[in-house]
């Protein structure tokens, strides 16, 4: 340590511009403040990366590495999650910011054909039963695709395809939304309900769609949900029709939830 001074205590300061230290400093006990007595005075902490990216601020929990912050030399702020064991957040050069980790799906039916909804009066989840072309067991079946090709499911999002329920993984808002495209084979009074399951029970906040429709009429029924839910909570749209000759495209279904946070 240059420039540096000896006082009774046996304690060493710097205080003179310029000065310069080598090794690790070491801080047992206490904070480390930047003048915090004078508000009016700008005060920063430099640390150079290098063109290796090879300075990092590490932030420790019980003696263990939990994150580490780094100015990337593509000009990115960048936060590894030692416990995710990957990057948690991004903001690049341009100021736009990436959650790698953030919980989300999207479903997309894949192409077998129209499927018929061939029980009426009974609320159907929307599941991803694959090869079934018909809703079956109380269940509308719509042979999901789950690749990047035609889906995104990351590791930890929350969604159970064999049966179309989410599972809150953390505390946050969420949103969820459905768009399908149907048929009506037949006139009269038929009718159909998407509605919002949260922890089980239907909210009865339904959006009816293709009231008293004619035959062949082809709807494009689509809903959006914003909600509040806590770690653990369920949430599910489900069909509800009280006839039997509505059909439904899987090719054209997408199902989709996102946390917003």
């Amino acid at each position: 340590m240059s420039n540096a001074r000896n006082i009774a205590s046996g304690a060493k300061f710097v205080d003179t511009a310029g000065d310069t230290m080598t090794g690790s400093l070491n801080v047992n006990g206490g904070n480390i403040y930047l003048a915090e007595d004078d508000a009016a005075a700008h005060r920063y902490m430099f640390l150079n990366t290098g063109a290796s990216q090879d300075g990092h601020i590490i932030l420790k929990r019980a003696l263990s590495n939990k994150h580490q912050l780094t100015s990337k030399a593509d000009g990115s702020f960048n936060i590894y999650g030692y416990t995710a064991s990957g990057d948690v957040f991004n903001i690049d050069s341009s100021g736009r910011v990436i959650k790698p980790k953030q919980p989300a799906f999207v479903f997309q039916g894949q192409y077998n054909g129209w499927t018929t909804i061939s029980q009426s009066g009974q609320w159907l989840p929307f599941t991803g039963s694959t090869g079934v072309s018909s809703s079956t067991n109380n269940e509308l079946a719509m042979n999901w695709i789950s690749s990047m090709a035609g889906g995104y499911n990351p590791s930890g999002n929350g969604i159970n395809a064999s049966n179309g329920i989410y599972t809150a993984p953390v505390n946050g808002t969420y949103m969820f939304t459905f768009q399908t495209y149907m048929l009506k084979n037949t006139s009269g009074g038929g009718y159909i309900h998407i509605n919002s399951y949260i922890n089980g029970s239907n909210v009865y906040d339904y959006t009816i769609y293709g009231y008293n429709s004619n035959a062949n009429a082809y709807i494009s029924p689509e809903i959006t949900k914003v909600i509040r839910m806590s770690a653990n909570d369920t949430f599910a749209f489900r069909l509800y029709t009280n006839v039997t000759d509505y059909q439904i495209y899987p090719e054209y279904t997408c199902l989709t939830g996102y946390l917003l946070g």
